[in-house]
């Protein structure tokens, strides 16, 4: 998980125009939206995920490493499929993508770290923030002082402590996890959720290779 939580911290403070060209774009991005208005066509209502090999999982990879290199590099020098493919479920329809969008926005330009980007911030900086987007019982912790053994920098403490208190950051990681096309059980990777406005349940890490 936590070169998972390392990615999605970055890529939530990723400069939106970049984000847009390098992922979502249907010319240019890795992840752009196909017929049905999600990631894979004719799977936008399936329990699993056949995210394809060569197009998903290694262009993904390849992207992160080679962006995340020299003094930023990614803090687990191999990045899983897991990892990979909890990023296609994060960014898998429009609706999951006007939530992250939502939660990026509010950090980036009213937050207590407006002004951070996706790099020149350590690796548990991001691992962190990560955690406080998606994880409500860390983001209690932190509010409260404890963090958990995620960061030791003052200065990162700080400003997480504070986005971890602040009420808009809240609402709208909260809605990321829990509202709209994600039920509650984010913060239990065991209990079943609803996807397709709750008629069909799964489980949370619900891709798989597409090996053929």
């Amino acid at each position: 998980m936590i070169d998972f939580w390392e990615i999605a911290g970055r890529i939530v403070l990723m400069d939106p125009a970049v984000r847009n060209h390098d992922l979502y774009d249907a010319n240019t991005g890795i992840m752009p939206l196909q017929d049905g208005g999600c990631i894979l066509a004719g799977h936008c209502d399936t329990a699993t995920l056949p995210f394809p090999v060569g197009a998903f999982y290694d262009s993904l990879r390849d992207y992160l490493t080679q962006k995340y290199s020299g003094p930023d590099a990614l803090l687990s020098p191999v990045i899983s499929m897991f990892a990979l493919g909890e990023v296609g479920v994060m960014l898998f329809n429009q609706p999951f993508r006007d939530l992250f969008e939502a939660v990026s926005t509010y950090l980036r330009t009213q937050s207590a770290i407006a002004g951070r980007t996706d790099t020149g911030s350590s690796s548990l900086f991001y691992i962190a923030l990560a955690v406080l987007c998606v994880d409500m019982t860390s983001r209690q912790s932190i509010a409260q002082g404890n963090f958990l053994g995620l960061t030791q920098n003052a200065a990162d403490q700080t400003a997480l402590q504070q986005v971890a208190n602040d009420a808009t950051f809240n609402t709208n990681a909260s809605a990321l996890c829990f509202q709209g096309a994600w039920e509650q059980g984010s913060d239990n990777t065991l209990r079943d959720q609803m996807y397709s406005n709750g008629s069909i349940p799964f489980r949370h890490f619900r891709f798989v290779a597409n090996l053929t």
